[in-house]
Parts: C-alpha cells; sequence; structure tokens
C-alpha cells in the first residue's frame, strides 16, 4: 500500500494504516511532498529549513508507531498557504514533481494507492490538492510506458499498475470503511495505535490527541479506480487480492 500525500491529511488515515501494517502485516510506504517548513512551530525557534528537517524526524518516530515501513518525500518546497492548486504545480514544476512520484510507484510497485480527494473543499488548500492531483495522476502514469520513458530504458525500473486508488473520505458510490476499535495483537486499537503516533508531532501541538474520539470512528473511503471486482462496500482496502 502507498499513502500519497500532503503533510497534514496523512493524519486522518493514520488508524487505518494502524490496521493494515500492524493487523495484516501489510506493507506500507507513506511518500510526501513537502516536510512542512512553512508552518508553525509550537515548540521552539526553528523555521524554514530547521523546521523541516525538525519535522521530518517528528514524521518518522510518527510513522514507526503504526508500522509504516517506508518513508519518502518529493522534496517539494511548503512555501506559502494558498488555495490555488495551479500555483502550488506552477512552483513545484508538476512534470518534475510527477516524474518523482511516478519513480517511486514504479520502485515500490504498490497494489494500492491512498490519498486525499483533490476538490477544493473548506482545509483542502493548494498543497493538499496538488498532492492528491499528482498521486490520482501517477496511478495511471506508472502503467504507462510512454510516460518517463529514462525510468525504464536508463534506470532499470518497469511500467506498474497499483489495483485500486481510493480517497480519504466517503464522498463516493463505492467506498471502504475501515473498523479502528477492535483490539489487534498488542491490546490496542487501530485508534489507539494513531493517537500513541500523532503525539510525537509536537511541533504542530498534537500531543492531546490521545483523547480525540474521532480516531475510534471507522474511517470511510472513496474507491475511485479499480482494477479487481467490487462487491458492495469493503472493510478491508485489499479486499479482491
Amino acid at each position: 500500500a502507498l499513502d500519497l500525500s500532503d503533510r497534514w491529511p496523512w493524519f486522518w488515515v493514520a488508524a487505518t494504516l494502524a490496521r493494515h501494517a500492524r493487523g495484516q502485516t501489510s506493507v506500507v510506504a507513506n511518500v510526501y511532498c513537502t516536510r512542512g517548513e512553512g508552518g508553525g512551530n509550537m515548540v521552539g525557534t526553528q523555521s524554514g529549513a530547521a523546521l523541516g528537517a525538525l519535522r521530518e524526524a517528528e514524521l518518522r518516530d510518527c510513522l514507526a508507531v503504526p508500522g509504516v515501513r517506508y518513508c519518502y518525500f518529493l522534496d517539494q518546497l511548503d512555501w506559502a498557504y494558498t488555495e490555488s492548486v495551479a500555483a502550488t504545480l506552477e512552483k513545484w514544476g508538476k512534470e518534475q514533481t510527477l516524474e518523482r512520484l511516478v519513480r517511486f510507484v514504479r520502485a515500490l510497485r504498490p497494489e494500492i494507492v491512498v490519498t486525499m480527494n483533490p476538490a477544493p473543499t473548506p482545509g483542502q488548500h493548494g498543497h493538499h490538492q496538488a498532492a492528491a492531483l499528482l498521486a490520482t495522476e501517477a496511478f495511471a502514469a506508472a502503467a504507462d510506458p510512454s510516460r518517463f520513458p529514462q525510468q525504464i530504458t536508463k534506470d532499470g525500473l518497469s511500467i506498474w499498475q497499483p489495483r485500486k486508488l481510493f480517497y480519504g473520505g466517503g464522498s463516493g458510490e463505492v467506498v471502504a470503511t475501515i473498523p479502528v476499535n477492535e483490539p489487534l495483537a498488542d491490546g490496542r486499537t487501530p485508534g489507539q495505535i494513531a493517537a500513541a503516533a500523532l503525539a510525537n508531532h509536537r511541533s504542530q501541538a498534537f500531543g492531546n490527541f490521545g483523547s480525540s474520539p474521532w480516531l475510534q470512528r471507522p474511517q470511510r473511503f472513496t474507491l475511485v479506480k479499480s482494477f479487481v471486482p467490487i462487491a458492495g462496500t469493503e472493510s478491508n482496502l485489499l479486499a479482491g487480492l
């Protein structure tokens, strides 16, 4: 499984990742566009690149708790708050960023891809929309030999078609509803594991997430594309694989 996102939205799927990585021994990799260096700092004076380094360290500590095995960055700049996906992609360089993302998809060969809904909804600023748009395009581009062919001819990669693409949230007709309040082998629920993980994001003041009731609620996903048969609402993102 591959979670493709900007930094903030992965929090809303952390319990699902814990259920799959720790409860079902799935291999999960997370790919991030930025390191969040343009945000605020609740624990110190670091800003800019220094804050990005701090947030990366916090993120890696966080991902180790739910069992996310790999963490990669597309090395794009968290340059400013904007509601414009077009401005974000122009600043980052859309084709350059997509090429990097396709490289990860072809190298890691995920069965499923999880990202955000790229629609401009409240709180879904330009960086978030850009991350989701790039992930959606990479889902198809990684299987197209005409896209970034140098990865195949020079780098030894091969095309790869992930089997399913999910958006976080249940706005579509076919959704997966993932229960996250059932204890796993260590006695904790995926929601509790997610709460312990998110507390590592100290620079964003998430230390009190452990008591948040929403972490125990089922998490819903819209199935955007699939190359395997779907039998109604699923309780496992890997169903049918």
